[in-house]
């Protein structure tokens, strides 16, 4: 047997010294052949359980999406901002398709996350 030391804030990451992690650790026997792994420890029963994966729920997922289309959007968008900084002017297209982004950043950002996944997601200009 050995001794190891567990990192209380997780209780999953280990080290061979006790002053790891400002010495927040917690002092455990284990096997010689102790790997770690996908495996937590559990101080109140003093038994390592199996990490479980944790799936994302689906506001989670739903604002990560968001994100990522709010990203694409902003992309198209600081062109025209760019264009409109430097004193230039925009053509009659152009202004139209930056509105058109606005208006679809605006309804991204009014999307009622904790809906999900019953979610009407704008439609992306063209």
């Amino acid at each position: 047997m050995k001794i190891i030391y567990i990192w209380k804030q997780d209780y999953r990451s280990y080290s061979a010294t006790p002053d790891a992690w400002e010495g927040n650790t917690l002092a455990v026997s284990v096997p010689d052949d102790f790997s770690g792994g996908n495996v937590s420890y559990n101080p109140e029963t003093g038994i390592w359980d199996k990490d479980i994966s944790v799936q994302p729920t689906a506001p989670e997922l739903a604002e990560s999406q968001r994100d990522q289309l709010l990203a694409e959007a902003n992309t198209k968008i600081v062109i025209w901002q760019t264009k409109l900084l430097a004193g230039r002017t925009l053509s009659a297209g152009d202004s139209a398709m930056l509105n058109a982004w606005l208006d679809y950043n605006d309804a991204l950002d009014a999307l009622e996350i904790d809906n999900a996944p019953n979610i009407d997601w704008p439609v992306m200009p063209s």
